[in-house]
């Protein structure tokens, strides 16, 4: 057995602000889980609409969502959940989000949510974070298990997916159409970032990284504790560096 497997849990909930999120950030220990008969839940939040400059004939919530179904099922999910917010007004329905979410909490009995990290780069994932603090405090003794996909989280938990990381590589080459028909550029950064991990461990694995919380914590001590201490040096540069990297991408908003 693995030093580092996944949290126990029977009930898995995770949190994908856009269809790809849950496979970029969490693939590995999704395909872990299931390997086990563990239940998990992915609920996509947005309705995939909003990427620039692809083919406008194309029905672009019905690709994604295909997309989604097949990645899922790729990685042995097979419970999906499609939301069908709009991309970019994630801030304007937060709390529709919150009242949907808390139905599927009460009925699925989750023991563990995934979300993206509070200091990620994208303002949707930051939302969507936002709202796991939220579902922390509402049902005790929920834990909440931040992962990471543009930037690096300060983590606390590691899990070894080596023995699945063929699995997960093809669940993101499955997402063509949302990684802008580039996946294996996608796979490549993806896999720097969970070998990068082995730098902990000192051994030729690869691992997704995690902050998970078991106690209720203010945001604000949440993202000091992830920063380091350097809150408002943080959000400065960050915010500078959205501005690169949306000018750089263009059209990234899929992810």
């Amino acid at each position: 057995m693995s030093r580092y497997p996944p949290p126990d849990a029977k009930k898995v909930l995770v949190l994908a602000p856009h269809p790809d999120d849950e496979t970029l950030g969490c693939g590995g220990t999704i395909a872990l889980y299931t390997s086990i008969n563990v239940e998990v839940r992915i609920v996509v939040i947005s309705n995939g609409q909003g990427i620039d400059g692809i083919d406008k004939d194309v029905d672009v919530t019905s690709v994604r969502r295909k997309e989604a179904e097949a990645a899922a099922s790729i990685l042995g999910a097979k419970d999906i959940v499609f939301l069908g917010f709009p991309s970019r007004t994630r801030e304007l329905h937060k709390n529709e989000i919150k009242d949907k979410l808390v139905r599927i909490i009460k009925n699925f009995e989750a023991d563990i949510v995934f979300a993206p990290s509070p200091v990620d780069f994208h303002q949707d994932h930051i939302t969507v974070a936002d709202i796991a603090f939220w579902l922390k405090k509402r049902f005790l003794p929920l834990k909440v298990a931040f992962y990471e996909i543009y930037n690096t989280v300060r983590h606390n938990f590691l899990v070894d997916i080596t023995d699945v990381m063929h699995i997960k590589e093809k669940a993101i080459l499955n997402y063509k159409y949302s990684l802008l028909s580039r996946p294996e550029q996608f796979v490549h950064a993806i896999k720097g970032l969970n070998i990068y991990r082995s730098f902990y461990t000192g051994d030729y694995r690869y691992y997704e990284a995690y902050w998970i919380i078991s106690e209720p914590r203010e945001r604000g001590e949440i993202v000091e504790w992830l920063t380091f201490g350097m809150r408002n040096e943080y959000q400065f540069s960050i915010l500078n560096r959205l501005k690169r990297f949306y000018k750089s991408f263009i059209i990234r908003e899929s992810l």
